[in-house]
């Protein structure tokens, strides 16, 4: 099935990068036209396509001529989840903001805006052979099968840790019990990235950081940074321009090997 919004809804947020408000207004579109982001600075539309996935490793960015869109992975994981085809993005800004580091304020955004049916319907992509990616002792693999999504984090921070996550859809509540799962990195990494990339809008509401001897929020449940990447996994995923019914399972994987699964796929289904 097809779906789009019955209204079109907007939020704002600061830019993790600039430290600049960004606002992202997400509009009904009609049967058959896609995922699509408007990059307002250059007048730009992207499709939310693998085609156009920038090769970045900490984020998933879409880029398109003059313009770059970072951090669509949590809005992406929010269309897949409820289902949303069809739909036209407005960024005001480079990048969708992260804003508490879930996918929880994009999952409020579509249920203010609401979600309606389309026709025709749009074929799933079904496998008929296991598709598998492998880098670096990290592992993921789709599976022919029902769609299920499942997360082994390995992580040397001993309060990371290890965790696995699951998510069904139809049998879990993605809205409860997966988009609040935030973002996490530990104090290393964030200083690196500061030092590498500017970050001026950072701060410790974005993300969960892990010090050495203590978080700095607690977690919302007790397997959400395995929780999180299944966040990320899933609007990875959707690139692939429709859903996916697969049995999907990633060890240690991140936005570089989901992005390499999900060209394995399109290739193995010829796509």
């Amino acid at each position: 099935m097809r779906r789009t919004i019955e209204r079109p809804c907007s939020l704002v947020g600061t830019a993790l990068l600039t430290g600049e408000d960004v606002t992202v207004t997400v509009d009904p579109a009609p049967p058959g036209a896609g995922i699509w982001l408007c990059h307002i600075p250059t007048e730009t539309m992207v499709r939310g396509t693998l085609e156009n996935a920038a090769d970045v490793p900490h984020c998933t960015s879409l880029a398109f001529g003059p313009a770059r869109i970072d951090f669509v992975e949590h809005l992406m994981a929010v269309l897949a989840a409820n289902g949303v085809t069809d739909v036209r993005v407005e960024v005001e800004g480079s990048e969708v903001p992260l804003l508490d580091g879930s996918a929880a304020p994009y999952q409020a955004l579509i249920d203010e805006a609401g979600v309606v049916p389309l026709e025709p319907a749009l074929e799933p992509i079904e496998l008929a052979a296991p598709v598998t990616v492998t880098s670096g002792g990290k592992v993921i693999v789709a599976f022919p099968g029902k769609p299920e999504f499942w997360y082994v984090l390995d992580h040397p921070h001993p309060l990371i840790g290890r965790q696995t996550a699951c998510y069904r859809p139809g049998a879990h509540d993605f809205a409860a019990e997966v988009a609040p799962a935030r973002t996490f990195t530990t104090e290393e990494e964030a200083r690196a990235l500061i030092a590498a990339r500017g970050l001026e809008g950072a701060d410790e509401t974005m993300a969960i950081v892990a010090y050495a001897d203590r978080l700095s929020a607690p977690e919302p449940f007790p397997n959400s940074f395995a929780m999180h990447k299944l966040i990320d996994l899933l609007g990875d995923l959707y690139l692939l321009g429709r859903p996916l019914h697969a049995t999907v399972v990633a060890f240690r994987s991140g936005h570089v090997e989901n992005r390499a699964l999900a060209r394995a796929i399109q290739s193995a289904v010829g796509t």
